[in-house]
This record gives C-alpha cells, structure tokens and sequence, in this order.
C-alpha cells in the first residue's frame, strides 16, 4: 500500500497534514513572482512546507480506514511500517514522499527538499506564466539580429540558374610541363588555354538489323571434358504399400481367445460352487428331515385300553443300557425312557467360545434340537448369536482348543456326527 499517495490527496484537502514520527507538511501560498533572466511573470502558487514537529493527531490514520476499508488496526500497522521505512531511507540518503519532495536525515533533524522548482510551480489561480520584453539596448539589438520573415528573397531565379550552370574546367600547358616557354623579343604569344564543358552522357542507339542481313555464324567454343559417372540401375523393391498396419494387441485373435477362455474358467467355476454349496444344503436339508438320529430318541407311550401294544422303536435308535433287565420283563418287550439329568447350558464365566450343535431359522427349531439333544443325556439351550440365526449351545469354553477337545469327546461318545458340530466365537 503506498501511503505517500493517500499523504498528497489529504494534503490537497486540508491544506496540512501530520504524520506521527516524522513531522507536518503544509501547502503555502506564494506570492507571484519576475524571472528577469526569462523574462516571465508568474502568478501566484502553492508550496509544499516541512516541519519537524511531535503529531498527536490520527486524521490520517481515520483517513486509511476510510478509503483503502480496512480496519484500524490494519491501516495503523501500514502507517508504521511507512514511517519506520521512511526513517531508514532518510538516514542513508533521500526518501521519496511522493510527488510532495524528499527526505534527508542529518543526525535529529529531517530536511525537506521540494519535488517542484519555483520556476515550474503550479500555477493554483488558473493564470498562466506571461512573457515580458526587456527594456534597454539589449532588447532593440535583439528586435534587429531576428530575421524577417515576411520578405522575399530577390533574384532568386537567376540565384538558381547560376547554380545549376556547368563550371568550366581549365587546362594549363605550364602546369602539366613544369616550366615556362623562353621569352622573345617579340610581341607576346597568348598561351594557349583549352576549355573543357562537363556535358551529359549520352547513349547511341543500337544499329537496326535488316531482315535480308543474317547475324554472322556462332563460333563454338571448345567446353572441358566432363567425366561420365556410370549410372547404376537400381534393383526393384516391392511396393509396401499394400501391407497392412500393425493392429493393437486387443484387436487380434490371440487376444479375444484368451478372453474367451478366460471367461469360461471363471464360469466353470462359479458353477462347481454353487452345486457344491446346493449338495450342502440338500444334505442338510435331508439330515434334518430324515428320521431322528443317535442324538434323539422317540419314546412311545401305550394307548389308553385293555390291550397294551408298546412299539418299540429300531435297531438303530436304540440305546445301550449298562444294567441288565430283570428276569420278570425278560420277555416284556423294552421302553426306551430319556436319561433324566441332561443339564441346560449357562455361561455363567463370560466364555468367549461356543460349542454349537446346529443353526434354525426360528427359535422353536433351536428349542425343539435342544430338547432332543437333552434327551440322550447331553447338555444344550439355544441362544442367538446372529441376527437371523438361532443356534443351540452344547457348551461354552474359554478358549478354542478346549471347544474342540470337547467336540472330539462327543464324536468320541457316537451321540453326534462330527459334521453338525463346530466351534465359534461369541459375539457380544
């Protein structure tokens, strides 16, 4: 921001203007005056006045903020930076204010020199500077050496026509010789003298040539022998110009095979896994529908009549007993009861692993499993550990390795299939 110009536009306003650290500069009228070297008067002006005084004012400070729009603090950091940078250049010569004048420093004491010569001041009254004969012999002698302007010369044509004439150029015979001819008594011979004129060059036209006159015969000239270069007939080359330009790797036929087998293997294979995950889930699916496995037991009870019927349920779903049957029911056929004891699962100790026995949609599913799993002596309740699955709880451990110790010893027992027994981690 160049605050020298704000300075001058202030200055011009108010006639004087402070500026802290430095002094007051103010615009003094002068009186007009006579240059008797040129000969003008000049009317009355306004100088520019410095004077090293303490300012405690802020106009100019007020008069940043209002013009530039910036706050004060802003125009009061500006004006310091100026004042401190004026006082630096003025301590090592001149600093510049502007078109107002310079600065110079001498020890404490600031010296204004003005931008403007008394003899160029401005003239502030709207009068321009008016010019004034001199008085005394030096003015008439001055009216008599100007030329006039007004009169013609005379005889300018014959002036002219002397200048253009041709000056004679003479020829002496003494001169060229050296010596002069021998005195006789005789009357005196003239010397001969020749005369020369500078006359124009002129050109001679050219003799016209008949048509019955033939020009005369060209003679030739013998020419040097220029030594023969055998030519070499160059051998044909094929016209390249039917090949066809290189395609790009992705136009060629390599290329769209590639893609083409690439593409068959991702769908080969996204093919084998979805009839790897249907086998799965048909296996599952068969397993839950088939009937009750080693891990329940179906006991019928005898209907209400005279005649009991007991059916008794499969080889296969049997359940070995450790104590052997009285000899009163030694022909009674045999009542499959579900082991009494089969505890329901807590975990009471914040394990973070479960031992899981099956996932259900619904949680009567995971109920209905725990109950069949209780049946055959083993300990289970459902719980949740997804949001769209319900799981049946065999057992919770804190770590993995002792879930699967405890999975093994299940397997161990041939109550569960290993397949529908898995560890996991419990979500919280």
């Amino acid at each position: 921001m160049d605050l020298s110009v704000y300075i001058s536009e202030l200055l011009n306003e108010r006639g004087n203007i402070g500026i802290p650290d430095i002094g007051v500069f103010k615009q003094v009228r002068k009186r007009g005056y006579y240059n008797a070297e040129e000969g003008k008067l000049y009317p009355p002006y306004f100088a520019t006045e410095f004077e090293q005084t303490t300012v405690s004012d802020d106009v100019l400070l007020q008069y940043l903020t209002e013009k530039s729009k910036v706050s004060v603090s802003s125009a009061k950091f500006f004006l310091d930076r100026f004042v401190q940078n004026t006082l630096q250049q003025a301590e090592i010569g001149e600093a510049r204010i502007g078109n107002l004048g310079w600065l110079s420093k001498e020890v404490d004491t600031l010296h204004f020199r003005s931008a403007s010569e008394t003899t160029e001041a401005t003239a502030a009254f709207g009068f321009a500077p008016v010019s004034l004969l001199k008085k005394g012999p030096e003015s008439s002698a001055a009216q008599s050496t100007e030329p006039k302007l007004d009169a013609e010369p005379e005889n300018s044509a014959t002036a002219s026509e002397e200048t253009i004439q041709p000056v004679p150029v003479t020829f002496s015979i003494e001169k060229e010789l050296g010596k002069a001819p021998e005195a006789l008594n005789e009357s005196p011979v003239a010397k001969p003298q020749t005369t020369t004129s500078i006359s124009p060059l002129v050109r001679q036209p050219k003799p016209v040539q008949h048509k019955a006159e033939q020009p005369a015969p060209v003679v030739p000239q013998p020419q040097p022998e220029v030594p023969q270069v055998q030519k070499t007939e160059a051998l044909p080359v094929a016209d390249n110009n039917d090949e066809v330009p290189a395609r790009p790797f992705y136009m060629r036929l390599p290329f769209y095979l590639g893609l083409v087998l690439v593409i068959a293997a991702a769908a080969v294979i996204m093919i084998l896994k979805n009839t790897a995950n249907d086998n799965t889930r048909k296996a599952t699916d068969h397993s839950e529908k088939a009937s009750p496995s080693m891990d329940s037991v179906k006991v019928n009870t005898p209907a209400p009549s005279d005649t009991v019927i007991i059916k008794a349920p499969a080889a296969t779903d049997t359940v070995a007993r450790n104590t052997a049957l009285p000899e009163s029911t030694e022909y009674a056929p045999e009542v499959e009861t579900p082991t009494v004891g089969a505890r329901t699962v807590v975990n009471s100790n914040h394990y973070n692993y479960v031992l899981v026995g099956g996932s259900y949609g619904t949680l009567e599913l995971a109920k209905a499993a725990s109950e069949r799993y209780k049946a055959v002596g083993i300990g289970a309740s459902p719980f949740e550990n997804s949001r769209k699955l319900f799981k049946v709880a065999l057992g919770y451990y804190p770590t993995y390795t002792e879930g699967q110790e405890a999975k093994k010893q299940l397997v161990k027992q041939g109550k569960v299939l290993n397949w529908k027994l898995y560890v996991e981690t419990l979500r919280k």
